[in-house]
C-alpha cells in the first residue's frame, strides 16, 4: 500500500504522508493506514472504516490486530530517487549492482561507526524473503551478494538497518 496522502494542511502548507506500508496481511495494512490517516487528517473519521475492517476479518481476509502481524513503514523520502541515500553521520546504502539483475546482485553500504547491520529483502507483498546479513560490523564499506536464484521475477525491496539508520532501495529481478 502506498499512502501519498492524506494531504495535510499544517499552518497553510499542504504535504502528503509519503509512506509505503508493507505487510503480508492486507487487513492489517488497511488498519495501519487508518491510524496514519487519523493522525494526519483531522477530517478523517476513524469509525467510518471500522465496519469494513471488521467484515474483512469475519471473512477471513486478515487480522486487524496490529500486535499480531509485522508492519513495515517506509518513508518514501528515503527511497532512491526520492531522497538522499546518505544517512545521518555518514551511513550510506549504495545502489545495488547490477539492477535490474538476473540472480545475484551486490549491495554495498558504508558504516561510519561499528554497529549491528541487518540487511533484509522483502517481496512486493511485504513478506521477508531473506536476510542476507544480520551481524555486527566494524566501521567501513561492505558488500553483500544477494542471490535470488530461487525467487520469481519481480520487484523486491532491500532494507538496511544499522545504528539507528534505515534505508530502502528497490531491486528488480528479471529472469
Amino acid at each position: 500500500m502506498t499512502v501519498t496522502g492524506p494531504m495535510v494542511e499544517n499552518g497553510g502548507i499542504v504535504t502528503p504522508a509519503n509512506k509505503i506500508i508493507l505487510s503480508g496481511d492486507f487487513v492489517a495494512v488497511d488498519s495501519y493506514g487508518r491510524s496514519i490517516m487519523a493522525e494526519l487528517d483531522n477530517t478523517f473519521n476513524l469509525d467510518s472504516i471500522q465496519p469494513l475492517l471488521q467484515r474483512a476479518v469475519e471473512l477471513g481476509l486478515g487480522i486487524a490486530d496490529l500486535t499480531q502481524v509485522e508492519i513495515i513503514e517506509i518513508d518514501t523520502q528515503s527511497v532512491p530517487g526520492m531522497g538522499d541515500p546518505t544517512g545521518p553521520d555518514g551511513f550510506i546504502l549504495y545502489p545495488s549492482f547490477p539492477n535490474p539483475f538476473n540472480a545475484p546482485t551486490s549491495i554495498s553500504f558504508t558504516l561510519p561507526a561499528p554497529s549491528e547491520a541487518i540487511l533484509s529483502v522483502f517481496d512486493a507483498s511485504g513478506r521477508k524473503v531473506t536476510t542476507p546479513l544480520n551481524n555486527w560490523r566494524n566501521a567501513g564499506t561492505f558488500q553483500v551478494t544477494f542471490n535470488a536464484g530461487g525467487l520469481a521475477s519481480g520487484n523486491y525491496l532491500a532494507m538496511l538497518k544499522a545504528g539507528g539508520f534505515t534505508h530502502v532501495q528497490k531491486l528488480a529481478l528479471v529472469k
